[in-house]
This record gives C-alpha cells, sequence and structure tokens, in this order.
C-alpha cells in the first residue's frame, strides 16, 4: 500500500470525490470522515488484510487481488481487478468504475450500489448481495451481472444504460423493480433475439425475478398514468395476475392513485405470495374477499359479471362469453374465483402486442403485460 498519508490531506481527498460521479450517499459518507485515517487508500496489488477501523476503502484503477472491505461502508473502485468481500451488518454504498471486479456483500442492510461504465468496459463486474433492499444505479454502458439476493430491489438505469449495457439481474425473491429514467425515443421496448438475450431497447438484458419495469420520464422518482408507462413482467403465472386483478377485480392500474407509486402492487405481490404461496385460484379468492370489492360481492351474478368485463375492456373476444358465465355461476358449475381467472385470460389474450409471451435465455417464459 502506497504512504497516501505523507502527500494527501483528507481535503485533497474530499475535493477529489467531490468532482467525481458517486452517488450522493458516497459523498455523504466521504464528507463525514473527520480523519485521514479512517480512509483506506489501496493501489497495485491489494494485501488482502481487512478494512477494519476505516470508514471508507478507496481503491485505484490498476488495482488486483482479494480485499475484505472489514467495517468500512463507504467504498469506491476505480477500474480495476479487485475481489472485495464484506460481511458487514451496516448498509454499504459502493461505487464500482468499470473493470473487472467482484463484490460480495453478505448481509440483509439497504446497500447502494452505483455502476459505472469505466474507461474501457471491457472486463465484467460481478455483484452479490444478501436480503436487504438493495438499490443498483447503472450509468452507462455497463457490462454487468448481478445477484441480489431475496430482498425487495431496485435497478434504476439511465439512458445510456438503457441503449448499451450488458446486464444479467438475478434479483431472487422479494418484489423486485427496474426503473428506466430519461426519456428515451423508443420507449421501452422488449423482445428476445436470435441470440436468446432479452433485448431493452438496443441494450443487452436478462431479467429473471424481475416483476415491473416502470419508464420514469420526468426522472421524479413517481410512476405518473398517462405521462410514464408501466410494463408488468410476468415470469410466472401468478406475477401476471396480481397486475391483472387490479384491472378486473378492482377496476384501476396497479398505479397508486395518491402517491404515483407502486407500492400496492408491492404489497399485494408479497402478500398474496405469503399467503397463498403462489397459488393462483387462491390469489383470485383473496382479492374477492378483500374490502375494496366488497361492493363487487354484494353484486347479483349479472351484475357482478358485466362489472368485470368493463373492467377489462369490454372488447369482443372478452365479452363474448359473458352469458356462459352468468349461466354457470347461476346453475352453480362455475365459482365467481372461475370467472375472473377466465376473463383475465380473455383479457390478456385479447391484449395483443399489449401482452407478448417471450421465452429468454434462461428458459423462463415471461408474459409481458403493458400499461
Amino acid at each position: 500500500m502506497a504512504s497516501y498519508e505523507e502527500v494527501l490531506t483528507l481535503d485533497d481527498v474530499k475535493a477529489s470525490i467531490d468532482g467525481s460521479n458517486l452517488s450522493d450517499e458516497i459523498k455523504a459518507k466521504i464528507d463525514a470522515i473527520d480523519s485521514v485515517d479512517k480512509v483506506d487508500l489501496q493501489e497495485g496489488a491489494l494485501t488482502g488484510a481487512a478494512g477494519d477501523g476505516k470508514e471508507a476503502v478507496l481503491i485505484s484503477a490498476g488495482a488486483s487481488g482479494n480485499y475484505d472491505l472489514g467495517d468500512a461502508t463507504a467504498v469506491v473502485v476505480g477500474n480495476s481487478s479487485a475481489a472485495l468481500t464484506s460481511d458487514n451488518a451496516n448498509a454499504l454504498t459502493v461505487s464500482i468504475d468499470g473493470g473487472t471486479t467482484s463484490l460480495t456483500i453478505d448481509n440483509s442492510a439497504k446497500n447502494v450500489v452505483d455502476l459505472t461504465n469505466g474507461t474501457n468496459n471491457a472486463g465484467v463486474v460481478d455483484v452479490t448481495t444478501g436480503a436487504g433492499e438493495d438499490t443498483f444505479n447503472i450509468v452507462g454502458p455497463v457490462n454487468a451481472n448481478v445477484s441480489s439476493g431475496a430482498g425487495d430491489d431496485m435497478f434504476v438505469l439511465d439512458g445510456n444504460a438503457q441503449e448499451q449495457a450488458k446486464l444479467s439481474v438475478d434479483a431472487g425473491d422479494g418484489f423486485d423493480e427496474v426503473m428506466l429514467h430519461g426519456d428515451i425515443a423508443e420507449g421501452h421496448a422488449f423482445s428476445f433475439g436470435s441470440d436468446g438475450k432479452f433485448h431493452m431497447n438496443s441494450a443487452d438484458v436478462t431479467l429473471d425475478g424481475v416483476e415491473v419495469v416502470a419508464r420514469d420520464v420526468d426522472g421524479d422518482g413517481k410512476i405518473v398514468k398517462g405521462t410514464d408507462h408501466v410494463t408488468f413482467l410476468a415470469a410466472d403465472e401468478f406475477d401476471g395476475t396480481v397486475a391483472s386483478l387490479y384491472k378486473v377485480v378492482l377496476g384501476r392500474e396497479a398505479i397508486d392513485e395518491t402517491t404515483d407509486s407502486l407500492e400496492g402492487y408491492k404489497h399485494w405481490t408479497n402478500a398474496f405470495k405469503a399467503q397463498v404461496g403462489g397459488d393462483r385460484a387462491q390469489a383470485i379468492e383473496a382479492s374477492l374477499n378483500s374490502d375494496e370489492a366488497s361492493g363487487l360481492k354484494a353484486m347479483d351474478n349479472a351484475g357482478f359479471v358485466a362489472t368485470l368485463l368493463a373492467n377489462a375492456g369490454a372488447k369482443a373476444d372478452v365479452t363474448a362469453n359473458a352469458g356462459t358465465y352468468i349461466a354457470g355461476l347461476n346453475d352453480g358449475s362455475m365459482s365467481r374465483a372461475d370467472v375472473v381467472a377466465n376473463v383475465i385470460d380473455a383479457m390478456e389474450d385479447a391484449a395483443g402486442d399489449d401482452n407478448v409471451s417471450l421465452v429468454g435465455s434462461d428458459g423462463v417464459a415471461y408474459v409481458v403485460m403493458g400499461y
């Protein structure tokens, strides 16, 4: 390790950090450091020693080897080939600027990881985190593999990342979102190419375990109907059902009317998975028994069917079986949950290009539902 303490003052370090493209969280932690002794500056071959007693670790471009981050909670990594590990229970804020860096964070805290494209983007950044609610800010043509554990995670992509990133995400369990910032001319179009990769605009992105992709045009952190756009990525039949239940049973989109967020959808996705273990029929029953659906529950069979069909969009192939549904309810051959399931299937089939079935390179079949 170089003797930085002899040539750098804390002001020198802070000035360099303030002028960099780091997250506000990292800068705040650096600003809070009151002694150079609390900053571990590493270059060249890493020592492998734990950064215990340090609040921040700065690893220069070109550094290589293994390093235990120890107690440090602010980490800045240049374009290096460092292999970093941390089992610190506290949340980390990390900035990785390209290279072939690997990072493993073994905790359940709310970590923030900034990934930028680096100086040559020749290497691949591998990041693995635990069960916390982690946020990943992805800027530029990042080449990365991310495994984010079981928490409710957020992946934020800027315009350049949406067009040029090579990104493989295994979001694990929990309610995981991708937020697209910026007004991209192409919107965000999804397809699987002949290469088997999930294409978002012109980027190569493979998403596994992600429930929602939303485009926040003005970057205000809110999703507004009519201005922004939400796509539900249903990696299984159950995930798609939750989004459709909002529309068919409750008669509204999953975007919360008062907060312009997806918190309600997030809540019910997690709650239904916990309550019914991903069973579609039981989730439909639970939605029909919810307080918000009490008015629907009080209707007679004809009114019930008419309301579901109107909520679904009343296209010809959705309404075609209206008489069959009413007759089935009247003679007991169909339950109300059966009717909801049939209407949802008809609605999704009728959506055409708005609902696209895709199979990813991982073999997962997705139903892409646009609203």
